[in-house]
């Protein structure tokens, strides 16, 4: 038998043909993949290098403004605003007593309400940082504090601490204040 193929090798040889063809096919195309998906793993690599370059700019200039920032002086100059918004509030009050002292003249001193000086009590209070006021002195004895001096016992919470203490009123004006935190008493 010479150089002649029998019927049964033709179609191997045929079916070997299309495989090789077929796989020639797909590594083409796994090679054209592999090509489109590189481009667009460079492109978005150069984006990421603009944006970090750009990154890196920005910090280095945060960093030179962080170096002219002196943190002592804006620390002093909040300490002076909080000081000064202090002095206003004691001011405003002492105003708003001296108006209500003028307001109180011998006739009316018989006369004043008593819910006006413990309004003007809490109002102190409050400006000072306490909050949940309640006062121990009952109120007929409020009513003593517009004729004469009356030490008025309260009860008040700051920064979450019980404070217990009392209020000197001097003809129904505010003359000092006088609390304390309950464990500023205990050693």
């Amino acid at each position: 038998m010479s150089s002649l193929s029998t019927p049964w090798e033709t179609p191997w040889l045929v079916l070997a043909a299309v495989a090789a063809v077929v796989a020639a096919g797909a590594a083409v195309y796994a090679a054209v993949l592999l090509q489109v998906r590189a481009k667009a793993a460079a492109q978005q690599w150069e984006r990421l290098e603009a944006s970090l370059a750009a990154l890196t700019k920005a910090l280095a200039a945060t960093r030179d403004e962080a170096r002219e920032l002196d943190l002592r002086r804006v620390e002093h100059a909040l300490l002076d605003l909080r000081d000064l918004a202090r002095r206003v509030e004691d001011r405003v009050i002492v105003a708003d007593e001296a108006r209500h002292k003028e307001q109180l003249s011998p006739s009316t001193l018989q006369t004043q309400d008593v819910g006006s000086l413990s309004d003007r009590i809490v109002t102190r209070l409050l400006a000072l940082g306490y909050d949940r006021i309640t006062f121990v002195t009952p109120p007929a004895e409020l009513a003593l504090g517009t004729q004469g001096d009356l030490d008025v016992v309260v009860e008040a919470r700051r920064d979450g601490a019980a404070c217990k203490g009392r209020v000197l009123v001097r003809h129904g004006r505010i003359h000092d204040i006088q609390i304390q935190s309950a464990y500023a008493a205990f050693p």
